[in-house]
Order: C-alpha cells, then sequence, then structure tokens
C-alpha cells in the first residue's frame, strides 16, 4: 500500500517549491516596472540633492559620480544602453565609458570608467511614477543612492536595501524641461552658497 505521510510530505514540498518560484514574480509586480527610456540621452537629477547627478572627468577618471551640479551639460547626461535580461545601462557622454557599480572599492561607487558592458554594468530600472526612477546595481542586488553621509556632494553609491528619498531620482530626456529643484525640508536652512553662513540667535 501507500503511506499518506509521504504523498503529504510531497504536497507541501511541491507547494513549497512553487511559492519559492513564484515570489521573485510578485516581488517583481509590487514595483511599477516601465519601460526605460532605451537609446535616449537622459539626465538625472537626485531627489535627496535638488541637483543633477554628474561624471565630473575633473575628479578623476576613477571618481564616483555626483548629485551636485545646478544645470546639465555634457558630464551630467547618460545614454540609456539595453543591457540584456531586462536590465539597462548607463553610459557616460562625457567620456563614452559605461557606469559601473564598482565592487572592489568601499560603499560600491557608481564609476563611470568601463569601456566594455558587464554585470557590474547592469542596472534594473524602477519607475516611481511623475517623472522619478531608482535603479537597481544587478551585481549587489543594491539600489544607487545619492548618499550625504558620505559627502554633501551627495556621491553615488550602490549599497542600500530599500529604496527611498536619497535612492529616487528625477529623470528627463536631454532637451527636456526639468521639473523645479524640490523645496528644503521643513526647519532646514536654505542652501546660500559656500560665502553665507547662519547663525541661530
Amino acid at each position: 500500500m501507500y503511506n499518506s505521510n509521504i504523498l503529504n510530505n510531497q504536497y507541501w514540498t511541491r507547494m513549497v517549491r512553487i511559492v519559492l518560484l513564484a515570489l521573485p514574480t510578485l516581488m517583481m509586480a509590487t514595483a511599477t516596472l516601465a519601460a526605460a527610456p532605451v537609446g535616449q540621452t537622459i539626465w538625472l537629477r537626485s531627489v535627496a540633492t535638488g541637483l543633477f547627478v554628474s561624471a565630473d572627468q575633473n575628479r578623476g577618471s576613477f571618481a564616483p559620480l555626483v548629485a551636485d551640479r545646478a544645470s546639465v551639460a555634457g558630464w551630467e547626461q547618460f545614454q540609456i544602453v539595453d543591457a540584456g535580461g531586462g536590465f539597462i545601462a548607463l553610459r557616460a557622454v562625457s567620456n563614452g565609458r559605461y557606469v559601473s557599480a564598482d565592487t572592489n572599492r568601499a560603499n560600491v561607487p557608481l564609476v563611470a570608467d568601463r569601456a566594455t558592458l558587464g554585470a557590474w554594468e547592469q542596472f534594473q530600472w524602477v519607475d516611481n511614477a511623475a517623472g522619478q526612477v531608482q535603479l537597481r546595481a544587478v551585481n549587489v542586488n543594491r539600489y544607487v543612492s545619492a548618499d550625504l553621509n558620505l559627502g554633501a556632494w551627495g556621491p553615488l553609491v550602490a549599497n542600500r536595501i530599500a529604496p527611498s528619498g536619497w535612492e529616487t531620482f528625477f529623470w528627463g530626456v536631454v532637451g527636456s524641461t526639468p521639473p523645479p529643484p524640490p523645496p528644503p525640508p521643513p526647519g532646514a536652512n536654505p542652501d546660500l552658497g559656500p560665502n553665507v553662513a547662519i547663525f541661530e540667535p
């Protein structure tokens, strides 16, 4: 005859396998995954700093991308490239190099220094509605952040498990009018430049 415990265990083993296989699909469905603007040249503006992301070549070839520019010029333009598998790559217009989430360096900085496209240069484009996007580095499964704890210039690093304000960016096609920068949080002092200091009485 047969043992009902064996059949029962096989049933639950199959059910667990089905749930585990379906889980990634269900998780992907919770985020709105819109089509990335593949083939377009875009700008990114950090929600954290209110400034544009730059691949500043004056900082050195291994310097991370930073969110510290008031306007869009050549260093602040990135071409969206199809990286295969539903992922995208960012190519800096300023030097023609791919942006990489470099795991050989602390905090996994984003650096525009790769001549070819590989696993470190793949990102998931997660549309957050209202012209906002979050980028997840595929090689480390972490979100890209303009990390103000690492510097006021907002260096971009791929080390966040979950997205929030620092991991969110406005984006637009180069030539389009960017939205106005977000207002400072309540109670924050306005940025009046490096030569002005505000003292509380």
